[in-house]
């Protein structure tokens, strides 16, 4: 798993594009029916998420991962997130987690 903080414009597209390998290093094709999901919540303790994403489009055997305007329309600051692959066979594996910071915009898209 890697540690890694983001940063996003509040109401901007954002994209993550991961990549899967096997054991041995070499890379592997992400395959339809496994799922990834970008979740991110303002307090851990909370049971709700205030961003979740399982928009995934598959190219050349990678996962690029999408987070839409709406999503990240969110109120300003700090929060945890992770990002979580689920195999065909239900295990899950977290791909990524950190802080992410959603910060302020001056053009409004409207």
């Amino acid at each position: 798993m890697k540690e890694k903080d983001l940063q996003i414009v509040q109401g901007d597209s954002f994209y993550v594009t991961l990549t899967k390998y096997d054991k041995v290093g070499d890379q592997v094709d992400f395959e339809n029916g496994e799922e990834i999901t970008f979740s991110a919540r303002k307090n851990l303790n909370q049971t709700d998420y205030d961003i979740q994403s399982r928009k995934v489009t598959l190219n050349e055997g990678k996962a690029i991962l999408y987070l839409s305007p709406v999503d990240t329309e969110v109120k300003l600051g700090e929060y945890y997130y992770d990002i979580q692959y689920k195999t065909q066979n239900q295990d899950v594996y977290t791909l990524m987690k950190g802080t992410l910071e959603i910060v302020w915009e001056v053009t409004d898209n409207e």
